[in-house]
């Protein structure tokens, strides 16, 4: 999904889980990482051009697409996994 498709649209958790962490990488840009409570971790990357952009609180959106496009990662992992980050 794109800007130019959809503009500066809200986006929303698809699956209820609890932040971890919102932070920027170089190469994730500012980022949205969320662990469910049956272990499947989301992150959410690329769409957020400024930290202002990310608002996070439970049962709103998580923030307002910016950037040119959003990436989503989602996968099941272990307890050990999501501690050690």
């Amino acid at each position: 999904m794109g800007d130019s498709e959809v503009g500066y649209s809200p986006v929303y958790a698809i699956h209820e889980g609890t932040v971890k962490k919102v932070a920027y990488d170089s190469g994730l840009g500012w980022f949205i990482w969320v662990i469910s409570p049956d272990k499947y971790v989301e992150i959410y990357q690329k769409g957020f051009n400024n930290k202002s952009d990310i608002y996070v609180k439970a049962g709103q959106k998580i923030g307002k697409l910016t950037g040119s496009h959003l990436h989503l990662g989602l996968t099941k992992t272990t307890k050990k996994y999501i501690n050690k980050k």
